[in-house]
């Protein structure tokens, strides 16, 4: 399993910027499954948005 890097944007207003950014390590065989992944993760959060991913 390869390890990949996700990047979020976390929402909240309480903040100056109104959010910040965060990042998770996923393991996935491809891309396309850490890609799924990491969008479950938005799921489970409703205030995070992926961003960007990348292999670690």
């Amino acid at each position: 399993m390869k390890k990949y890097k996700a990047t979020y944007w976390r929402e909240n207003p309480q903040l100056p910027k109104g959010g910040y950014e965060t990042t998770r390590t996923i393991e996935a065989r491809t891309p396309e499954a850490a890609k799924k992944k990491a969008e479950q993760l938005t799921v489970s959060y409703g205030s995070l948005r992926l961003i960007d991913i990348e292999e670690a």
